[in-house]
């Protein structure tokens, strides 16, 4: 790294400026090979809203090499192209094609190819996907819908169902419906499916630190969003169960 400083006659001091300069000590008899390769992310969602809307391609190379990035579909058909030379690679995708339009959901690769100066290459290859498509939730159920948590047997819990359209991280927290309170976060994780599915869970009817709650009306709130960032069209959800 080098910095510039300097001084006017009265005292002034300029902005500094910096920068980097690379050095490769690699011969150029030894031959090419690709040290990292990451695409981050896998799944993106380009579609102006804000979230998600570029992937970068990282790459390390053992030494400065002629290199180039093609965006393709499935079938070879190139979208977009990048290329430079050096030994570090760190650029960005926005799902465009040459003539700046978004392309449509599914599935792409990313291809990368470097060169050195007599021709010998090393390659690599990602596959990505666009998904523009914000995950739903329907049939929201609580069964039963009045529960009553006194260990007698019956009734002691109930199961909030639901049905989730596609993959999403699903956040599920149960609140007072007086003042708003958090009484509980029930579920937090990544929910996995390739189809429409049923999910469900159970609430024991008690807090977050295991004691159980006074009766009375509580809502859970629950949200929905994809790994390309796409959120549920309700962000959250609400719906309520009753404790007697």
């Amino acid at each position: 790294k080098y910095k510039i400083t300097g001084t006017k006659g009265d005292g002034t001091r300029a902005v500094p400026a910096e920068g980097t300069i690379k050095l490769s000590t690699v011969s150029n008899d030894v031959p090419p090979s690709l040290d990292d390769f990451v695409v981050d992310p896998t799944t993106f969602g380009p579609d102006g809203d804000g979230r998600r809307e570029t992937i970068s391609v990282r790459a390390v190379m053992n030494r400065a090499l002629d290199w180039s990035i093609s965006y393709q579909t499935m079938a070879g058909v190139e979208l977009f192209s990048q290329n430079g030379n050096g030994f570090e690679v760190d650029v960005e995708w926005d799902g465009k094609d040459y003539s700046g339009v978004w392309q449509p959901n599914g599935e792409y690769t990313v291809n990368f190819t470097a060169v050195d100066d007599i021709g010998r290459t090393v390659t690599a290859q990602q596959v990505i996907k666009i998904d523009t498509v914000a995950p739903e939730i329907s049939n929201i159920t609580f069964t039963p819908s009045t529960f009553s948590p006194d260990g007698d047997g019956i009734d002691d819990s109930t199961t909030l169902s639901f049905t989730l359209s596609n993959e999403a991280l699903i956040t599920v927290y149960i609140y007072e419906s007086g003042g708003g309170t958090l009484v509980r976060e029930l579920y937090r994780l990544p929910w996995y499916n390739s189809d429409p599915e049923q999910i469900s869970m159970v609430w024991d009817g008690k807090s977050g630190t295991g004691v159980k709650v006074p009766a009375g009306k509580y809502n859970f709130k629950i949200w929905a969003r994809d790994y390309a960032a796409n959120k549920a069209p309700q962000y959250p959800y609400t719906s309520a169960v009753n404790v007697k």
